[in-house]
């Protein structure tokens, strides 16, 4: 005759099937690159595909450039290397494309890494090889003859109330946008533009600008740390050192002069917009003073 279960024995079972969850939530981010991978034929298009996938994170664009949120964020890129001066872009879907223009014929490293809303850097980061090889090689564009570079907002005007789905349109003078060379090595004339949503006296590290539109020096600083992991296939690799990108306030790196904005997660009442000019290694362009209107989101 079986003996009867005691209570005891329901709220052990009971305690488990309450912890199991808990400990499950608790797991870490990861990110791992399904292509390009190790080992693959070379890559002969203008463009190099890119698949990954993450596990415990919530990878999605409407918050970003807010506060950070435990699990939740997008992914940071970098080719041949792991500082700012060599991210692509930051992205949002498990599948997108990076130009290959100023790429060399040969091996190179790609990089990716989870990020928090605010960019900051979570977890350990992807790497693997990859051989690329374009039918037609696009060299670094030449240097534009020196001129001063600017940029101004033209819509929505200053002061304007503003639906939180809004386009921001932009004038550039003296300076050439191009995505394609986001993460490239710096040519004079040529960048992308950064943007910036700031509320409840955020400010952009990126520039030290606050929200009051006063300049108070470059305040954006990076933790590098040695990066000494495994590749798809278990192998050692080892690239220099991970820099933590914080930049709150950032919602895009565009290179079009009318920028789509979905600020729908973003609290309605008095914003900041600001635009700056930034080189291909995402540092500010030296003398061009970014611009920055206020709003009413509603």
């Amino acid at each position: 005759m079986k003996k009867p279960i005691k209570p005891a024995s329901f709220a052990v079972l009971a305690a488990f099937v309450v912890a199991a969850p808990v400990w499950a939530a608790s797991a870490e981010p990861t990110v791992r690159i399904v292509a390009p991978a190790m080992g693959a034929a070379p890559i002969t298009t203008a463009e190099i595909p890119v698949t990954v996938a993450a596990s415990n994170f919530d990878v999605e664009c409407k918050n970003v450039g807010q506060s950070a949120k435990s699990a939740r964020g997008h992914y940071h890129v970098m080719i041949d290397g792991m500082t700012m001066a060599q991210m692509t872009n930051l992205y949002c879907t498990n599948s997108f494309a990076i130009s290959g223009a100023a790429l060399k014929a040969g091996e190179h490293t790609l990089a990716v890494v989870l990020a928090s809303d605010d960019h900051v850097n979570v977890g350990k980061p992807a790497m693997t090889k990859f051989v690329y090889q374009p039918a037609t090689p696009h060299p670094l564009p030449k240097a534009e003859v020196a001129q001063k570079s600017t940029v101004a907002i033209l819509s929505p005007k200053n002061g304007a109330t503003v639906g939180r789905t809004l386009s921001v349109r932009v004038a550039v003078s003296g300076f050439d946008l191009s995505c394609d060379l986001e993460g490239k090595p710096d040519v004079a004339g040529y960048g992308h533009l950064h943007v910036f949503v700031l509320q409840n006296g955020m400010m952009a590290p990126a520039t030290g600008m606050h929200g009051d539109g006063e300049m108070q020096g470059v305040e954006m600083k990076g933790d590098m740390k040695a990066v000494d992991l495994k590749d798809e296939k278990g192998n050692g690799m080892k690239m220099g050192g991970m820099e933590n990108m914080a930049m709150p306030g950032m919602v895009g790196m565009p290179c079009s002069k009318t920028v789509p904005l979905d600020l729908s997660a973003w609290n309605p009442g008095k914003t900041k917009l600001m635009v700056m000019l930034a080189n291909n290694d995402h540092m500010p362009t030296a003398g061009a003073v970014p611009a920055i209107i206020d709003v009413t989101l509603k």
